[in-house]
């Protein structure tokens, strides 16, 4: 690793000194920038530090406020995790001179681990002999909060770090794993529990290019003035992410508690808006989330999402707050469901046993949270929401594990679920 860091700053010191164009006078900072960088990562629970690298995109609203996308991907495949990647969504703020630019940022998104392996149960330093664990991937809420520093070579191009903390929630509650060999009397090793909320350092160095646009006046970029009319319609695409909370608990002759099978879902969809006022819109959203999820013990398969409302709130002429409240469905292509009944005698006992199938199944959902807008110029948005997506289960039936109990009636619940999407979209 301390090689492909001494590369890094070795391309980027080459870099800083390339620049044979004056340094430009911060009034007249261009509107975009696009960058690539080294990235490195301490997971601290996961006792491993990880070298990657990644791309962002800026927009700069004004020379104190921008908005950001950036992704980055961490190719070594190590125990635990994985392939891991990291997508972030938001916005840095602060002051530039000639020279030097410092800013805060705050942006939410997801961090992905390809491959967990998930010990059975606690353990100090030795487990009775087992199955081997389960090898599953996960999607998981995360937060980069930190600073910015960024060095400006020339009217084109700058240099820029980033410190900060990426802030990782596991939606699958805490993890054990074990690092150690397996022996014929059970697994020896180390315990590593990974807390459900988790802390991570995370330095980014790069470069930077400022793409030319039209050079306006200081003074137009000032966002606190309200919005004239906003254009009537709006469609976007967007990358979604669902962490879905199954039924809290269901009990067959044990109990599962749902809070153990927690899973997060990425998917991608649309989105229409019709604007009736600046304050308010109608909107229609759909979203498929392609990859299919295993659960023997309630809803599973592909699943799709519809949801249909309005937002409120107050634009400016760069950025829109909003609430939101909007009903719909959220459906599973796999619902196990009660096909027909026959009795069998055992032990001169009679016993009702059912023979199942799988099908397609809505479930109404209501999707409450805020929306966040940025606008870029009258045609085009970017948009950030965060949510409460809201799912009220109907009842299940399910076959059971025994003869006394071979029909299993999972009871109607209503579960709440984080919801995140950030995309594009144009105005007309």
């Amino acid at each position: 690793m301390r090689k492909s860091f001494s590369f890094a700053l070795s391309t980027i010191a080459v870099f800083l000194f390339a620049g044979s164009e004056r340094v430009f006078a911060q009034s007249e900072t261009p509107k975009v920038e696009v960058g690539v960088q080294f990235s490195v990562i301490r997971f601290s629970d996961l006792v491993v530090t990880e070298p990657g690298f990644g791309v962002r995109f800026t927009y700069n609203i004004n020379k104190h406020l921008a908005v950001e996308a950036e992704g980055n991907i961490f190719p070594r495949d190590s125990f635990p995790g994985g392939h891991k990647s990291e997508a972030l969504f938001g916005v840095k703020a602060g002051a530039r001179s000639r020279r030097v630019g410092l800013f805060g940022k705050i942006r939410p998104g997801f961090m992905n681990f390809t491959n967990f392996d998930r010990a059975f149960g606690p353990c100090s330093s030795n487990c009775p002999s087992q199955p081997p664990p389960l090898n599953f991937s996960e999607t998981d809420f995360a937060l980069d909060v930190g600073a910015v520093a960024e060095f400006y070579t020339s009217r084109r191009t700058f240099i820029r770090v980033d410190v900060g903390d990426t802030i990782v929630h596991s939606n699958s509650g805490e993890k054990i794993f074990l690092l150690g060999s397996v022996l014929p009397n059970g697994i020896v090793g180390t315990r590593i529990a990974i807390r459900s909320t988790s802390h991570y350092p995370q330095l980014n160095v790069g470069v930077g290019f400022r793409l030319p646009g039209k050079e306006r006046g200081q003074g137009s970029d000032h966002i606190g003035k309200p919005q004239k009319r906003a254009p009537r319609y709006e469609i976007g695409v967007q990358f979604v992410s669902l962490s879905i909370n199954p039924h809290s608990i269901i009990c067959f002759d044990v109990c599962l508690v749902g809070s153990d099978r927690k899973y997060t879902e990425p998917g991608g969809g649309a989105r229409f808006t019709y604007n009736l006022t600046n304050n308010i819109g109608l909107e229609a959203e759909g979203n498929l989330f392609p990859r299919g999820h295993l659960d023997i013990f309630g809803p599973m398969g592909r699943m799709t999402q519809g949801q249909f409302g309005a937002k409120v709130g107050k634009r400016f002429k760069r950025l829109g707050a909003f609430g939101k409240i909007r009903p719909g469905f959220v459906s599973f292509s796999k619902v196990s469901h009660l096909v027909s009944t026959s009795t069998v005698t055992f032990d001169g006992r009679q016993f009702t046993i059912g023979q199942f199938g799988f099908r397609k199944e809505r479930f109404f959902s209501t999707d409450v949270g805020g929306v966040v807008e940025f606008y870029p110029s009258r045609h085009l948005m970017t948009r950030v929401d965060l949510g409460d997506t809201i799912i009220r289960y109907g009842e299940i039936d399910a076959p059971g594990n025994s003869l006394s109990g071979a029909i299993q009636r999972i009871p109607p619940e209503t579960r709440h679920n984080f919801q995140f999407a950030a995309g594009i979209g144009l105005r007309f």
